[in-house]
């Protein structure tokens, strides 16, 4: 999965779908090759204890990805269309590092993505 990051631009459209299986099933008809089906991702966001980032319009946050394997350290903003993201190798390492420097955990989510 090295190649996440390739290519200047990222665009994406989501959807929440009633049937999962059906979806992919029609997507397969047509030839789409999927980057990976039913990805577990679990996202740490963090701020300061004064929420510097959320009244900047900045959101940061630790995400790993199962089955995948990505690990990502996010920050998006203060423009709706900006996101920088790197990959990480050690998750739980990161988000000691982010509580060390004086920032706290504000929200975790899991969802299921297919992509």
């Amino acid at each position: 999965m090295s190649n996440h990051f390739d290519g200047k631009y990222e665009a994406e459209i989501k959807y929440r779908l009633a049937d999962h299986g059906a979806f992919l099933s029609q997507l397969s008809t047509m030839h789409a090759e999927p980057f990976v089906v039913n990805n577990e991702e679990t996202d740490w966001f963090f701020d300061t204890p004064q929420t510097h980032l959320a009244d900047g319009n900045v959101s940061m946050s630790v995400r790993t990805m199962t089955p995948s394997g990505i690990k990502l350290w996010i920050v998006k903003g203060p423009a709706a269309s900006e996101c920088k993201a790197i990959n990480i190798d050690d998750h739980e390492h990161v988000r000691n590092m982010l509580l060390t420097l004086g920032y706290r955990c504000t929200m975790t989510l899991t969802k299921t993505r297919s992509v």
